[in-house]
């Protein structure tokens, strides 16, 4: 049995090959144009672009917390905010809904763009307690959960006490009604 190619016919048949051709030699394809970069952003309706405060980058014990450990941050301060959102005003520190919003990188920092409605409050400072709720929102403190139950039962720990269902007003929006501190 003969191996295929062997033979006077097989090297008759690659001598009648044509030369192998080389491309034409084109230039490398250009990258593709780098997204835009811009510079600032400006809401439009009602909504505000807000700069998102640092994430706690430790724990309250003084544990350094890995970046997927950290919480999301809610709160931040407005940078623009469109002319139907009224009660926003460029420079108020708000606090916000955890999942509102557009994420958006500006020149390394990291922003929000929320509508109106997302954002629960303002807040002067960093305490709770001086959240200003906005619209028909309303901050409430809740009342300290029960040691014990109706029936006497003392609860041993914290995990079988129930959270509370009831609690005193701090703070109401404008159509909210609610007077702060009653």
């Amino acid at each position: 049995m003969r191996a295929l190619g062997s033979g006077r016919g097989a090297a008759r048949a690659l001598e009648a090959r044509p030369p192998l051709r080389t491309p034409p030699s084109n230039p490398p394809p250009s990258p593709p144009p780098s997204p835009l970069q811009f510079k600032t952003v400006a809401p439009l309706g009602d909504r505000v672009f807000v700069k998102v405060d640092a994430a706690e980058a430790t724990s309250a014990g003084g544990i350094l917390l890995p970046g997927s450990a950290q919480e999301k941050a809610t709160a931040g301060v407005v940078k623009s905010a469109a002319p139907k959102a009224g009660a926003l005003a460029s420079g108020d520190r708000v606090v916000y809904s955890k999942y509102a919003g557009t994420e958006v990188k500006l020149g390394g920092d990291a922003y929000v763009l929320l509508k109106e409605e997302d954002v629960l409050g303002t807040q002067p400072g960093t305490d709770p307690a001086a959240l200003s709720p906005l619209a028909d929102r309303v901050l409430l403190r809740a009342l300290e959960a029960k040691k014990e139950t109706d029936g006497g039962v003392i609860l041993a720990s914290d995990g079988d006490v129930e959270r509370p269902t009831l609690g005193e007003v701090r703070g109401g929006g404008a159509r909210g009604g609610a007077r702060r501190g009653a």
